[in-house]
């Protein structure tokens, strides 16, 4: 099969997506696929590499001696594979690009990418479903600049402090704060501005930090959960989950009751949400056993330290294997959508 590979992206989570593709050139069987890789630049250029036949080791070797590449030509590729993080990457608009050109592609759709990638409108979404999540408030840049003082008073008074701030629509914890006063609520606020037009402000809460992941399309099925053991961290975020690395436990120390009302929650969400090929379900569990969505995420991070493969590998698939489901689900899924399904075949 000839697949395409592309990472990069204008997001600023772009340093992740070369990482998760290293990965993906590390793990991908070539015995089964002929690989390009489609690198696209912070700037939005796109460029390719000659197909490549043995794995690529670095991110340099994924960012150097590129040809200029059109993404009129992505439709001549059997499937494409998207290791792209973030806005214009996992937020439906690279998919609605996808679909335009009638080409499969691995991963979640256009609708359950967008509503997934805006924190404000998952949760939204969820609620309308009755799914249990911590307390929140939002506001627009606008309501910012107008009003700052009764935001200050509504967070302490409906939230209190402890209390995250987030950027409506970035993934990895980029533009994420821990705030425990006014005076860092205050900054972490304008920062979070910097890179979305909604943030949202979450009640702070005891818990452990459980995640799950799903693969499939309509039959989903479930890894083991783990959990991030933040340690002397603040929370979890960008630099611990990248640079500094985390102890993860896999599978986490839960009773099967809690595993079961885990993979419950999950489906009720993906009942909201119409999510296919894959997913991670991320948790707080509190010390009475009270469980809250926190979110899903529609295009987890694909690097070998990264939570969702590691759940896969310690649930008996491993990268390799992982791959190769998710390109099946891309080419079964885009069959369906064509009516032309064949069970068992994807050749």
């Amino acid at each position: 099969m000839n697949i395409a590979v592309l990472y990069g992206g204008k997001s600023p989570e772009h340093q992740v997506s070369l990482k998760s593709a290293v990965s993906v050139f590390d793990n991908i069987d070539y015995s089964k696929y002929q690989v390009t890789p489609i690198y696209i630049t912070q700037d939005g250029s796109w460029f390719s590499k000659e197909k490549v036949t043995e794995t690529m080791t670095s991110t340099n070797e994924l960012i150097t001696s590129n040809l200029p590449f059109s993404f009129d030509n992505l439709s001549k590729f059997d499937v494409i594979f998207p290791v792209l993080l973030g806005s214009n990457g996992e937020d439906g608009t690279l998919q609605g690009l996808f679909e335009i050109i009638d080409v499969p592609y691995v991963g979640n759709g256009v609708t359950s990418s967008a509503i997934c990638m805006d924190k404000i409108i998952m949760k939204s979404v969820f609620s309308s479903y009755k799914i249990p999540q911590v307390n929140y408030l939002w506001w627009n840049k606008s309501d910012w600049i107008e009003k700052k003082e009764k935001i200050f008073k509504e967070i302490e008074s409906l939230l209190g402090f402890p209390c995250y701030v987030k950027a409506s629509n970035l993934g990895s914890s980029i533009g994420v704060y821990k705030c425990r006063s006014i005076k860092e609520l205050s900054f972490s606020m304008s920062q979070a501005f910097n890179f979305s037009n909604k943030v949202i402000v979450e009640e702070a809460v005891k818990a452990r930090e459980i995640e799950l992941a799903g693969i499939g399309n309509n039959d989903i099925k479930f890894s083991v959960a783990g959990e991030v053991d933040i340690g002397s961290n603040i929370f979890y975020d960008y630099h611990a989950k990248y640079n500094q690395g985390l102890n993860t436990i896999v599978p986490a120390n839960i009773s099967n009751e809690t595993y079961i009302n885990l993979i419950k929650l999950a489906k009720k969400c993906i009942n909201a949400v119409p999510i296919e090929g894959l997913f991670r379900a991320d948790f707080f569990l509190t010390e009475k056993g009270k469980i809250y969505v926190n979110e899903i995420n529609t295009f987890p991070g694909f690097t070998n330290t990264s939570m969702f493969p590691l759940l896969w590998e310690k649930t008996g698939l491993s990268y390799t294997d992982l791959i190769d489901s998710l390109i099946a689900f891309a080419v079964e899924r885009h069959r369906r959508k064509k009516g032309f399904i064949k069970q068992g075949n994807y050749s």
